[in-house]
């Protein structure tokens, strides 16, 4: 109605198909639209390749017993997961570490983060301590420190 009369169909179709295209990149642009968008299996199998990929980028497969664990969670995607070198892995077990991640979303969810945190590195360190246990001359070979990607 705007547009010159002049206009032929063609060029019209043109149109709004750019203005089409424009609004949803912007929408796909804005970030919390885009990740209510991605499907929850999409944006976990995502944040578990990042969770992998930051397991060996900060070297915690280097210790010296194998025993590098780390606690991976991604804000954005709501997901947790705990990510350890195969012996400790072996030793421990999925499911304590299922255990350890499924109290940890409950306290997050009750609103005490910190106190979540608290917990559940507590009981990672717990967890590895029945089959490392720490020795007269052991050194912490990995950061303590929080990560933030």
């Amino acid at each position: 109605l705007f547009l010159p009369t002049g206009l032929r169909f063609l060029h019209i179709y043109q149109l709004q198909l750019l203005s089409f295209a424009v609004a949803v990149m912007l929408i796909m642009s804005w970030q919390a639209l885009h990740l209510a968008l991605v499907p929850k299996a999409v944006k976990h199998a995502r944040a578990s390749r990042l969770a992998r990929a930051q397991f060996y980028e900060q070297g915690v497969q280097l210790t010296a017993g194998h025993s590098g664990v780390l606690f991976f969670v991604s804000l954005a995607e709501h997901y947790v997961e705990i990510v350890a070198d195969k012996d400790i892995h072996e030793k421990v077990g999925a499911e304590r570490w299922q255990e350890i991640v499924a109290a940890f979303v409950a306290q997050v969810g009750q609103g005490e983060v910190t106190e979540g945190f608290i917990a559940a590195i507590g009981a990672i360190g717990d967890a590895m301590a029945q089959h490392y246990p720490r020795a007269a001359d052991d050194r912490n070979e990995l950061s303590d420190g929080l990560i933030e990607i």
